[in-house]
């Protein structure tokens, strides 16, 4: 039986300017994508936490295939042939193609708004098409407005972490590179406290891998923030 189309929330957003990891940012300087896996926004599809990959690009959602069919418990199928994805929706099998507006739904000829698309090897799907037409219930935590606020707050007690990351990306000896990092790394809703990493992001002809300057767990309750060896942070 075909499920009614119906979209419970259109996500609107507006830019973030926050640090971004080193891989991120080469997307966004060619896809304009200035968005991508961060915790400061929390999905819920049909109640379910969204564990996936997504990224934001002119104000649409992608989410992951592999991902989404994982949260939603659909079979996703990708043709790496002919760069055609498919699932059945009811009777009806849907079928999109990669960087198409074209889609079908049955026999049925429809255009998207917004096509799927590939980045860093793996496709995406548009979330808005994908739960008009599922009827997914999506839900989401907004934390940026936070996150935003708590890290000049940080910033004024570390102002050499500012320093970093206004170098963004930046080599630091003969073949190796870096990016520092300050984001939310979790978020305890029954608590309300924000995780927040503070690390670098190491690319060297060995391979990549982080150092941690710190962890800092902010009370939104208490308006405290420690850090990881349990000292209070002065944000006064």
């Amino acid at each position: 039986m075909r499920k009614t189309i119906k979209l419970i929330l259109i996500i609107t957003l507006i830019i973030l300017t926050s640090s971004q990891m080193c891989w991120a940012e080469d997307l966004g300087e060619s896809l304009n994508i200035y968005h991508f896996n961060n915790d400061n926004l929390r999905f819920h599809l049909n109640g379910q936490e969204f564990y996936g990959d997504y990224f934001m690009k002119d104000d649409i959602t992608y989410m992951k295939l592999r991902n989404l069919g994982e949260t939603l418990e659909i079979d996703l199928e990708w043709d790496g042939a002919t760069q055609k994805v498919s699932f059945f929706d009811g009777n009806n099998q849907v079928t999109l193609w990669i960087n198409k507006t074209t889609a079908y739904i049955g026999n049925n000829k429809i255009t998207l708004n917004s096509p799927p698309c590939i980045v860093n090897y793996y496709t995406y799907l548009p979330l808005r098409f994908t739960s008009e037409l599922l009827e997914i219930n999506v839900n989401y935590e907004d934390l940026r407005e936070k996150e935003q606020f708590i890290r000049e707050l940080i910033f004024e007690q570390f102002p050499d972490w500012r320093e970093k990351e206004l170098k963004g990306r930046y080599k630091f000896n003969k073949d190796s590179y870096t990016t520092f990092n300050l984001g939310i790394d979790n978020y305890d809703p029954d608590q309300n406290v924000l995780t927040l990493h503070a690390f670098d992001i190491i690319d060297s002809p060995e391979g990549g891998h982080t150092y941690t300057y710190n962890w800092l767990y902010v009370d939104l309750n208490n308006n405290t923030i420690t850090d990881f060896m349990g000292n209070v942070i002065n944000v006064n």
